[in-house]
């Protein structure tokens, strides 16, 4: 069994105002922190990607990645912000892949794998 509990005070590069300081004009952050499931330690060096937009990133010794994407142009059909493919990539690993996640300007996506 594996729990996973908030830490009392949030990793530095987590608080708002940290974020804020972060965000870009015309472009979309998306960061966030790659664990191993089995022992739950930070993986350092994990590939991540943006498919479509070819930004790329590498997390830190705390498992850490911040990267920026341009805003691809909304839907006009069904009136939704673009979307994009993360892919995070590290040998020994399996490959790990969310399709459709959505980009969009000022509002920053934080995702833990």
């Amino acid at each position: 069994m594996t729990f996973w509990v908030d830490p009392l005070e949030p990793p530095a590069e987590l608080r708002p105002e940290v974020i804020t300081s972060k965000i870009r004009s015309g472009e979309a952050l998306l960061h966030g922190h790659i664990f191993d499931s089995e022992t739950g330690l930070p993986i350092k060096g994990a590939r991540v990607r943006l498919e479509r937009a070819g930004v790329r990133s590498q997390t830190n010794a705390r498992g850490y990645f911040l990267l920026y994407g341009l805003v691809p142009p909304m839907n006009p059909a069904e009136d939704v912000p673009g979307s994009d493919n993360l892919i995070v990539y590290m040998p020994g690993f399996k490959t790990y892949r969310r399709a459709n996640v959505t980009i969009a300007e000022e509002r920053p996506i934080l995702l833990s794998t």
